[in-house]
């Protein structure tokens, strides 16, 4: 076999520095080999193993046939050079230098990861790396990040079906965005369908912290969304945030800090919210204008208010019913509200709230233990009571069809807020409220709300109100007879999710 005069050249210029003799370096770099680069793959492929240049000419009349004559002068060089000036181990230390070079030697921690991403040291590296590793992501990709600092400074946007972002541990992979300037959301996915976000946590959000809209099939794992520096108006409003969507999981996650809603599902159908943990939020967990939701195993704590399950007016979905909260240690949510001005409906929910129910119909609460609230244990209100305005013909504003049932609820209404105050004229308040509103052209069977097996710790019966009773005619607020009943089971099924 005979070199080509091309090879001999630079093998000869190679030969003359005596610089890379003596300290056995290449004398050039090798290329640095992506995605977007792969008519010159080739070259790693020799630059990695060196005897092969013995067979080049072999494939002469293949790669000029296929490679414009810039690319094969390119090869040529690093293949040659790197063989005639450099080792394998000093090979490997100059890719190292190369921060666009680490990815390609970074371990996967997981057999099925198809990318793994290691830091780039700074907010703008970081950020345009990643984008770049999205941007050219395939459907069933699963894109692995060791554990590190990561930092950006503007969004993070998903716009492939079926891809998942993985950390190595949630701790340890971290995606700050406290120097983000831009974007609505740290991640931001949309119109996109069976997305997984697994195992790491997303900081410092300027705006919310994780999105998922107009979309089929999300599944939140082990993620935790955090404001740092603790609550503040001015930290993003939602942490985990699918809306407009169907089919969602929230699972194993902790949210902490939002300005709004910690974990919340809205406008949707078809989820689940399991096993979380949400503290110092304004609301730990909602569910707003949604059907066919569970909410339970999770631990709402030190929010405003535990969790809320609410219809509101004027959204692009106008209804939501039937949703089941069950198995839930609902505890100490007597946070002050931190909502900024003009929040709505979360900016007047009272410091001190357990469960509140507002608006909405067909909801099953049961066999959750809801302590320690200065305001209310568990609430079932028309949205009217709240005095809002709404313009909205398909609006319906009270709470209907409501089963409050075998919860354990102790030591609540004993310093009520303000605003429960004004609502509710008893002091202390009972642990469970009904306002007593409801549409009188409703037949009695289609509005019913029942509150029954109710107990504190010690097995006792708690306390009840009627704030519609009518004492001028006599009525008990507190007879708890006529609502001592039970209603049928929620009939619908989210098993689907998990397969």
């Amino acid at each position: 076999l005979s070199y080509g005069p091309v090879t001999i050249l630079f093998l000869m210029v190679c030969l003359s520095s005596v610089k890379g003799i003596w300290q056995g370096k290449p004398c050039f770099p090798p290329p640095v080999l992506t995605r977007s680069n792969k008519s010159v793959q080739w070259a790693r492929l020799l630059s990695q193993n060196p005897k092969l240049v013995l067979s080049l000419p072999l494939y002469t009349e293949y790669v000029v046939s296929r490679i414009p004559l810039k690319k094969i002068f390119v090869g040529l060089v690093a293949t040659s050079l790197l063989v005639a000036c450099g080792d394998d181990e000093d090979d490997q230390d100059n890719q190292s230098q190369d921060p666009n070079a680490n990815n390609q030697t970074v371990e996967p921690f997981d057999e099925d990861c198809t990318t793994t991403v290691e830091p780039q040291g700074d907010a703008e590296s970081d950020r345009i790396h990643v984008r770049t590793i999205l941007d050219e992501a395939e459907e069933g990709d699963v894109i692995c990040f060791v554990d590190g600092d990561y930092e950006f400074d503007d969004r993070l946007s998903v716009r492939t079906d079926n891809l998942e972002l993985r950390g190595e541990s949630r701790d340890g992979t971290r995606f700050d965005f406290a120097e983000q300037d831009s974007g609505a959301a740290g991640i931001d996915i949309a119109n996109t369908d069976d997305f997984t976000l697994r195992s790491l946590s997303v900081l410092n959000t300027p705006g919310n912290g994780v999105v998922f809209r107009e979309g089929d099939g999300v599944r939140f794992t082990d993620v935790a969304v955090v404001w740092e520096d603790g609550p503040n108006p001015n930290n993003g409003a939602y942490g985990l945030y699918p809306v407009e969507s169907t089919n969602i999981i929230v699972e194993d996650s902790l949210v902490a800090g939002a300005a709004d809603a910690g974990i919340y599902l809205g406008q949707s159908t078809y989820g689940v919210i399991r096993n979380n943990v949400a503290t110092e939020n304004v609301a730990g967990i909602e569910v707003e204008n949604s059907s066919y939701v569970e909410v339970y195993g999770n631990e709402a704590y030190n929010n405003t208010g535990g969790i809320l399950i609410f219809n509101l007016p004027e959204l692009q979905r106008p209804e939501g019913d039937n949703t089941i909260v069950f198995d839930n240690h609902v505890h100490d949510n007597n946070l002050d509200n931190f909502a900024p001005e003009g929040s709505g409906i979360v900016g007047i929910v009272p410091a001190g709230s357990g469960i509140l129910v507002v608006g909405v119909q067909e909801v099953r609460v049961f066999d959750n233990t809801v302590d320690d609230h200065r305001s209310v244990g568990v609430a079932t209100i028309s949205y009217d009571t709240l005095g809002f305005g709404y313009d909205d013909p398909d609006y319906y504003p009270h709470a209907e069809r409501i089963d409050i049932f075998d919860n354990t609820i102790d030591n609540s209404g004993y310093d009520p807020s303000a605003l429960a105050s004004e609502l509710i004229p008893f002091e202390p308040v009972p642990e469970i409220i009904w306002d007593g509103v409801y549409d009188e052209d409703v037949d009695v069977e289609e509005r019913q709300n029942c509150f029954s097996g109710n107990t504190d710790s010690d097995g006792d019966p708690v306390s009840f109100a009627n704030l519609g009773a009518d004492t001028d005619e006599g009525e008990d607020p507190f007879d708890i007879s006529d609502f001592d009943c039970s209603l049928p089971e929620l009939d619908f099924d989210v098993s689907h999710l998990d397969d």
